[in-house]
């Protein structure tokens, strides 16, 4: 499907199904919530936004903890800002090292160009990584 836009409850079926796929080879713990002050089924966001970060989650943080890998994605109201979050317990990275992998690169690409388009309302990405983990914070402001 090439919708642009796709609801907060349809990107959460995708990312569930594709965490219960990756759950099956790896073992990892996952959870997926969504803040009852969100109407999850009209609120849109642009679709595969938290996909890349969830697939960095799986593959660079916690593939290689089993049983003891954890994967928490929530979808929160704060005021009229909608908060996309990502956060594992792996080994956690360094944000602002350039790494050899595309997938963080395109990721931030694609947040400068949603940027173009929703010049009103800016999307900001959040970084947060040490020892114990990452934490990706995407903020859609004036979203809700």
């Amino acid at each position: 499907d090439n919708k642009e836009l796709i609801s907060i409850a349809q990107e959460k079926v995708l990312l569930d199904d594709y965490l219960q796929m990756e759950q099956l080879r790896f073992g990892f713990q996952y959870h997926i919530a969504t803040s009852d002050a969100l109407d999850i089924e009209n609120i849109e966001i642009p679709s595969m936004l938290l996909q890349p970060f969830v697939e960095n989650a799986v593959k660079h943080g916690i593939a290689d903890k089993g049983n003891e890998g954890n994967i928490e994605v929530n979808f929160q109201k704060q005021s009229s800002n909608l908060i996309l979050q990502i956060k594992d317990n792996g080994p956690g990275f360094q944000p602002n090292k350039d790494y050899n992998g595309l997938g963080l690169a395109l990721s931030k690409d694609r947040i400068a160009i949603l940027n173009t388009i929703y010049k009103e309302t800016p999307f900001i990405l959040d970084l947060l990584s040490d020892k114990n983990g990452t934490i990706v914070l995407i903020t859609l402001t004036e979203w809700v």
